[in-house]
């Protein structure tokens, strides 16, 4: 983290030498936030793209000691959200997944797979603290929800997925 805050400081200076650090380490998490939301390979990997060009854009307003990802998580969930609205497509239409053998992530299939059983709240809380590994604070604050509802609904897409695996088991 102390490495990211490093180079996001040198992007703040204009210099961006170690831009494809800083990508290598956001760049799988940004991805997983704006496929969970968009639910398709192409839109995620559009809006991450813009999110980095947005990020460098909106650098200036990043309070150095606060968490970079919760900060670049911001702009990737506005950016989908914004997408969304331009469709005037929900996060619940993940059936319209079209996936090809040649994905960026080889477990697109599991994780839609377990994914599509949730809520688009549930499935964007969950995809934050595992994915992103945020705090439950952290994802209360970035969805301006209360903690204890996040926490619940962390709680029930847990249980949810933990079921559905059992299912698949027997």
């Amino acid at each position: 983290m102390e490495e990211l805050q490093s180079i996001i400081e040198e992007l703040r200076e204009g210099n961006y030498q170690n831009f494809p650090t800083f990508y290598d380490a956001t760049h799988r998490k940004m991805y997983f936030i704006a496929y969970g939301l968009l639910g398709t390979k192409e839109a995620a990997e559009d809006i991450t793209q813009e999110a980095y060009a947005k990020l460098i854009i909106s650098l200036s307003s990043y309070q150095k000691g606060t968490n970079i990802y919760a900060f670049f998580a911001t702009i990737v969930r506005n950016l989908a959200f914004d997408e969304l609205r331009k469709r005037e497509h929900s996060p619940l239409l993940y059936e319209e997944n079209e996936q090809g053998k040649d994905d960026t992530y080889h477990d697109h299939e599991e994780i839609d797979h377990y994914l599509a059983s949730l809520k688009p709240m549930e499935r964007e809380i969950v995809l934050y603290h595992v994915v992103e590994e945020m705090k439950f604070r952290e994802i209360a604050q970035l969805m301006n929800k209360s903690l204890s509802s996040i926490l619940v609904t962390y709680h029930r897409a847990m249980k949810k997925l933990r079921k559905e695996n059992e299912d698949e088991e027997e």
